[in-house]
């Protein structure tokens, strides 16, 4: 092909890609202008006042993880962002020894975690806070064993985050979240004993 098409100098031509979800090279489709961009962190915001105020308190979620090998540190499901110095309260999934993927939960000082559910690619993931601060995560009707949370307040300035820490991919969870939901009361162990297959 030779001689000039119609382009001037500034114009340029909009391509897209197809999002591809599993393998090494998982992506996301992010509308944007002229500015070139990388994958999207897929972090979800919500304020927490009006969402979380008090104990007793559970939440279940529904996750898929894209990999198969912790991407860093602790990919997050759900962390909180602004709330009591010193008690944060985390659901996302670790890394230790031989259990690399492992769901877990932590609320002030109250690390549990479910160490042979680390291979599962999809699941049911939860916490439960009881009124006397008993706190357990369940991961596709496994229950850990509970250990008392030192967690007292909760800021009505703070954020709840989900997907991730950071908009910045910090801590970012590679996955997908569906079914995120939270009860002011203590659900029972039968209660908390879904599964996702």
């Amino acid at each position: 092909m030779s001689g000039n098409i119609g382009a001037n100098p500034g114009d340029y031509l909009d391509v897209t890609t197809p999002q591809i979800e599993a393998g090494t090279g998982a992506s996301s489709f992010i509308v944007t202008g002229t500015a070139p961009v990388t994958r999207a962190s897929d972090m979800v915001t919500v304020p927490i006042k009006n969402n979380l105020y008090n104990l007793p308190f559970t939440v279940l979620c529904e996750v898929h993880k894209n990999w198969y090998k912790t991407p860093n540190a602790a990919p997050r499901v759900f962390d909180i962002y602004r709330h009591q110095a010193d008690a944060g309260i985390v659901m996302g999934f670790g890394s230790s020894g031989g259990y690399d993927g492992f769901p877990y939960c932590d609320i002030g000082g109250s690390n549990r975690r479910i160490n042979e559910n680390a291979g599962l690619e999809k699941m049911l993931i939860g916490m439960r806070v009881k009124s006397e601060r008993s706190t357990c995560v369940v991961s596709n009707g496994k229950l850990s064993s509970e250990t008392k949370t030192k967690w007292e307040y909760i800021r009505s300035t703070a954020t709840i985050r989900i997907g991730g820490q950071t908009t910045a991919g910090l801590r970012h969870l590679f996955g997908h979240v569906r079914n995120f939901r939270l009860w002011h009361k203590e659900l029972t162990d039968a209660q908390l004993g879904e599964v996702v297959e």
